[in-house]
């Protein structure tokens, strides 16, 4: 179907950045590992559209001096990938590496952080498993 005006507006610009290829990958590992084959290609684009959109909204609040703070599942932003790739091209910030950390500098104050459910402490909690996913 067609979406009307007043949908349009809850979108990022289009088009929007393709995902990056670390991003597809992670992507796959983790449907793979779920469903036991591959996501359909439109899967992997829905999940980059929610990214942009989640990363157009933060950057056009902080882009008015808005103080943000901004709650996501960790695949959405752990190791600077998915909705922090957006981020960094909307705001005009250097993707660096694309590590996370790599665009501190630039990023006027920005820090992200990635919360590890206590299942997975009790499962135990492995430092380098953990290492790198924010800044």
């Amino acid at each position: 179907g067609v979406l009307s005006e007043e949908a349009k507006k809850l979108l990022p610009p289009l088009p929007f950045a393709a995902p990056s290829e670390r991003y597809v990958a992670k992507f796959d590992a983790i449907m793979k590992e779920i469903n036991g084959k591959p996501p359909p290609a439109s899967m992997v684009d829905a999940q980059a559209l929610w990214d942009a959109a989640m990363a157009w909204n933060l950057a056009s609040a902080m882009g008015r001096g808005a103080f943000c703070f901004h709650v996501c599942g960790s695949f959405h932003m752990e190791k600077g990938l998915g909705l922090m790739e957006h981020l960094r091209d909307y705001m005009g910030w250097d993707r660096g590496s694309q590590e996370s950390g790599a665009f501190a500098e630039s990023a006027g104050g920005v820090a992200t952080v990635v919360f590890v459910p206590t299942h997975h402490l009790e499962l135990g909690f492995d430092m380098e498993r953990h290492r790198g996913l924010a800044d």
